[in-house]
């Protein structure tokens, strides 16, 4: 991503980085697999003017690392967590961004900042984005005014999982669906989401705030939790190394999933699938003693 940066700055002979790149979701927590897509957003100096001429420097980025050649696409770059999404400007000033998540974003948009890091680009400028998402996510003391906050935060956090899980699992595979499905590796990411906003903490990656839980008493089952979605992580790389897509849903065709099963160490199908479904139960568990206490 610097690179990319660097070879437009080179061409249209720039001295300083006009943006920062912050990474968000996987990229953000440093989490990125075979066919991650990577979530960025732009933002520019508080002070900045001519947006519509820092957005087409934006695309030239975009280009350079999506952009399919002879030899394939390196990533898939997605830049539609941006304010508005489509509809917003590809670059926005800081203050901008400020605006947008007190007074219109959503709370699933306030949970997406739980998982920033600036990548590229402008890092006095990336600083004060990770200042302001660190306020802003910090429920234990709600930097209001805050659109998207409410005192039941968590329960309707809970509702979207819920939601995820009906309308992006596909019909009569949840056993298969080891992203979006009961117990998947939502589940693990929504505890570490709700962890992170409940406690202040800034940590953009899954794994580490789990264990930060873990260490500071406040995860429930957090051994078993952190040990299955390790289970769970391994597998999805196995899954994806098969395509190199984004796969996240495991084959129903009983030849590849044998050969799923052989490659994650089991010696038939049935080992397999008795051990994922041990892997989710306990995932799942963990998820209701978070977002369902008693």
């Amino acid at each position: 991503m610097q690179y990319a940066l660097e070879v437009v700055m080179r061409k249209h002979k720039l001295k300083a980085p006009p943006f920062v790149i912050i990474g968000l979701g996987k990229l953000g927590g440093a989490e990125i697999d075979y066919g991650s897509d990577l979530d960025v957003v732009f933002v520019a100096d508080s002070k900045a003017k001519r947006l519509a001429a820092l957005a087409r420097l934006a695309l030239e980025v975009l280009d350079l690392v999506s952009a399919r050649t002879e030899q394939g696409v390196v990533f898939r770059m997605d830049a539609r967590l941006r304010p508005d999404g489509d509809k917003g400007l590809l670059v926005n000033t800081l203050s901008a961004y400020e605006e947008y998540y007190r007074q219109r974003a959503q709370l699933w948009e306030i949970q997406s900042l739980t998982r920033t890091r600036p990548v590229a680009g402008d890092l006095k400028a990336g600083a004060q984005f990770q200042a302001l998402a660190a306020m802003l996510t910090n429920f234990q003391h709600p930097a209001l005014p805050l659109a998207a906050y409410a005192p039941d935060w968590k329960q309707k956090i809970h509702q979207m999982r819920m939601r995820i899980e009906r309308e992006r699992t596909p019909a009569g595979k949840d056993d298969l669906a080891i992203k979006t499905g009961k117990g998947g590796l939502v589940d693990a990411e929504f505890i570490a989401q709700a962890l992170s906003l409940e406690q202040g903490w800034q940590e953009a990656n899954t794994l580490r705030v789990l264990e930060r839980g873990r260490i500071a008493g406040v995860l429930p089952e957090a051994d078993k939790l952190i040990e299955n979605y390790r289970q769970l992580r391994r597998l999805e790389g196995i899954l994806r190394r098969w395509s190199y897509e984004g796969e996240t849903v495991l084959p129903d065709d009983p030849a590849p999933y044998y050969r799923v099963s052989v490659r994650c160490g089991f010696a038939t199908p049935d080992e397999f699938r008795a051990a994922l479904a041990g892997w989710r139960e306990a995932i799942r568990e963990a998820y209701l003693k978070v977002f369902q206490p008693g």
